[in-house]
């Protein structure tokens, strides 16, 4: 993949039709599937992602002023705690127009603790904008989601923020694209479009004043049409490298007559098939009109949704009429439980108006009263139908979570299951925290309790499990902030001040090897003569080695059920026991909750066990059976079964990028931090020296990078600052688990 400098400009007359909050909410429909985007706004933290969308809200007049972050007045971070703290925490879609297409635009976090919250995005999206800090570069955290966008195939764009700080090297900012990406290839004074010969003059006062001058007409032969057309040359070169279409049609050495349109077609077509990713610079902050390049961009370059190969979306055009995937789940005091949709194929409407039956193909459920809206950040504008390719939000749609499948289908599908025509959902990473949570007082603990549970269908990545021991409850979650976010919004959102003990490291428990056991049952409370007993026997194994690292990719450890796999001499018992629980489902539910009691409290330490697989080898009964005492047999054997085998502690692993920047004597010592992070076991993988930045990365339990950030700061004169992604599990030893932080 190469990237391409690229601007250019067209400019919409703005139609004054606003909300109270000066958001324009009413758009014409645009049903032409060719003139929709649905794109994402990537980036580290603090690259000015949230700043970019709002310029491009207010370049297309979908707003009549631009948010700024530190004052707490953006669109997108519509959270009280998110204007506060000045970061993203929660995605927000919002749509607007931009030369006669329509763009829906999700603006995601840029913090490591909210990633499921940009997964669950980019699951949905056609193309990506990829902001970065000129400053910085490529980022932690800009590998983190670009990993992600890569993982669906989608396309990006570039926009090198914050080119007007001091001292910045643009150079160095594409190096590290080139380099940390994997994409080849001092003093501001202005942007060029070099499409369309156009220059934006970029002063001080336009900095100061917060704003920027016209687009001008370059003049021939001047110093900047030189560059213009060195950069023109540029693109068309690059281009004749990887498109031999395109090279067949220029003429060499003539470069200056190639017709636009013709660059624009041949860039459109290598960004779609991700061989190019274009870029352009400016100051989303300080210089409005150098956005302008990124909304032509969006409309030129990037897929709409019959563009976009989706591999994972795979369904039955027979069938099926209408499809689309609940990427995201909030909630509102007045409409309840919103629920974010992308439609991949067909339209929705109204029950109200539809011959058709909405149908949830993961639950089977059948949706008959809900309500559609176009979705402006926290504003909800109802609609009576969501079209083909379009985010819509949904409201009234009964046991609905994040990554279910939403389908309408033709009358062959009547009394059907419809779990085949799921789509491919959202995984969430296994969380590497917990704590303990308590409800404020006894009498509140319904509300908390409701409060919890919605505040865990928002996020996937939270979980909630009761210690079978003390009965407190435990949460687990992906990191510190995390934990202090719900802990604020149960304060805020639901007036309740509650109990959070100290945030616990979340250590696992593993089996090394594979063990049977049986586990017999009786009914204290069945009649003497007529006894009832239940009897299992469980066989389990590890499902991974521990001679490397454990991966966390696609639910690792994540408990899926017992695996049906009954032996016996005597075949009745087998035909018997298979003859029960097919025709009582409930009775495979209640062996499978007991075995997820059991792996919540390993034999070892206590900790959850995971990276376990569960075979069910023998179940014979007498009398009537029990949900609840099967139950408590399975959970029974299966802790037996733990007991016998060898316990491996698992520690969450960390890949840590420490970035030290030069200061005015230079680099602090890096065999300093080295050093350091020897001491915290941590392995470094590798020692990156660029020009004014060094680059450590390493591998580092979890548990010793507690205190790090001061120590770093204090070694390095504060030049040293760094971030940490989950990377998966490793065997430990006992006397270096460190459960409190």
């Amino acid at each position: 993949m190469s990237f391409m400098f690229y601007s250019s400009l067209f400019l919409v007359k703005r139609i004054n039709h606003y909300s109270k909050r000066g958001l324009k909410t009413r758009l014409p429909l645009i049903s032409e599937l060719n003139k929709i985007r649905n794109i994402g706004i990537i980036a580290h933290i603090d690259s000015g992602k949230t700043t970019l969308t709002e310029q491009l809200l207010y370049q297309t007049g979908s707003t009549q002023s631009v948010g700024l972050v530190d004052e707490g007045s953006t669109i997108t971070d519509f959270m009280e705690i998110e204007r506060e703290r000045g970061i993203t925490i929660q995605s927000a879609s919002i749509s607007s127009l931009w030369k006669n297409h329509r763009i829906n635009l999700i603006d995601t976090p840029g913090h490591v603790d909210f990633t499921v919250e940009v997964e669950r995005s980019l699951r949905v999206l056609d193309g990506v904008v990829t902001v970065l800090d000129a400053s910085a570069g490529v980022q932690a955290q800009t590998l983190t989601v670009w990993r992600q966008a890569n993982k669906f195939s989608l396309p990006s764009i570039f926009f090198v923020n914050k080119l007007d700080k001091p001292c910045v090297d643009l150079s160095f900012c594409v190096a590290s694209i080139e380099e940390r990406l994997n994409v080849q290839d001092g003093h501001l004074e202005g942007f060029i479009d070099v499409l369309n010969n156009l220059f934006l003059k970029f002063t001080r006062e336009n900095r100061l004043q917060n704003n920027s001058s016209e687009w001008i007409q370059i003049e021939k032969n001047s110093q900047i049409e030189q560059i213009s057309f060195s950069g023109f040359e540029d693109i068309c070169l690059n281009l004749a490298d990887i498109d031999s279409e395109f090279e067949k049609e220029i003429k060499y050495p003539n470069l200056r007559n190639i017709p636009k349109e013709m660059v624009i077609k041949a860039l459109r077509r290598n960004l779609i098939s991700r061989k190019l990713s274009p870029l352009a610079c400016g100051s989303a902050l300080h210089c409005s009109l150098s956005v302008l390049p990124v909304l032509d961009m969006i409309v030129d370059f990037l897929p709409n949704p019959t563009e976009n190969d989706y591999k994972n979306n795979k369904i039955d055009d027979k069938i099926i009429e209408s499809c689309g995937i609940v990427f995201k789940v909030s909630h509102d005091t007045k409409e309840g439980q919103l629920n974010y949709v992308r439609l991949f194929k067909g339209d929705i409407e109204l029950p109200s108006v539809s011959k058709y039956t909405l149908i949830n193909a993961n639950t089977d459920e059948r949706q008959n009263n809900y309500k559609i809206f176009t979705p402006f950040s926290d504003y909800l504008q109802p609609i009576e139908k969501v079209e083909n390719g379009n985010i819509a939000v949904f409201t009234g749609l009964n046991n609905t979570k994040t990554g279910d499948t939403l389908i309408i289908c033709d009358s062959s599908c009547k009394n059907k299951s419809f779990a085949r025509f799921a789509l491919e959902g959202i995984n969430s990473p296994s969380p590497v925290f917990s704590c303990t949570i308590e409800s404020p007082t006894l009498a509140s603990e319904q509300k908390f309790l409701k409060a919890l549970s919605e505040l865990l269908v928002e996020d996937p990545s939270l979980r909630i499990r009761e210690d079978s021991n003390t009965g407190q409850k435990i949460l687990e979650g992906m990191g510190e902030l995390q934990i202090e976010v719900l802990r604020e919004r149960l304060l805020r959102e639901y007036k309740l001040d509650v109990f959070i003990g100290p945030i616990r490291i979340g250590y696992r428990e593993s089996p090394t090897k594979p063990v049977e056991h049986s586990e017999i049952i009786e009914d204290s409370l069945s009649q003497k003569l007529h006894r009832s007993w239940i009897s299992l026997k469980f066989y389990i194994e590890p499902i991974t080695k521990y001679d490397n690292i454990i991966s966390v990719e696609n639910g690792f450890g994540v408990f899926t059920g017992v695996e049906l796999s009954l032996e016996s001499e005597n075949t009745e018992e087998i035909e018997s026991a298979n003859e029960v629980l097919s025709k009582r489902p409930e009775l495979l539910k209640a062996i499978n909750d007991g075995c997820s009691v059991a792996l919540f409290n390993g034999p070892k330490m206590g900790f959850a066990v995971t990276n376990v697989k569960v075979f069910l080898k023998s179940f014979t009964f007498s009398g009537r059976i029990q949900p609840t005492l099967l139950s408590a047999c399975a959970s029974r054997c299966l802790s037996g079964a733990l007991r016998k085998s060898a316990i491996n502690i698992l520690e969450p692993l960390m890949q840590i990028e420490v970035t030290i920047v030069a200061g005015i004597s230079g680099f602090p010592d890096v065999d300093n931090i080295l050093h350091e992070l020897s001491k915290r076991r941590a392995r470094v993988i590798s020692v990156d020296s660029q020009r004014k930045t060094s680059i450590i990365t390493a591998s580092i339990p979890l548990s010793e990078t507690i205190g790090l950030s001061k120590i770093l700061r204090t070694i390095s004169s504060g030049l040293a600052s760094f971030n940490l992604e989950q990377k998966g599990y490793q065997s430990v030893d006992v006397e270096n688990v460190h459960i409190n932080i």
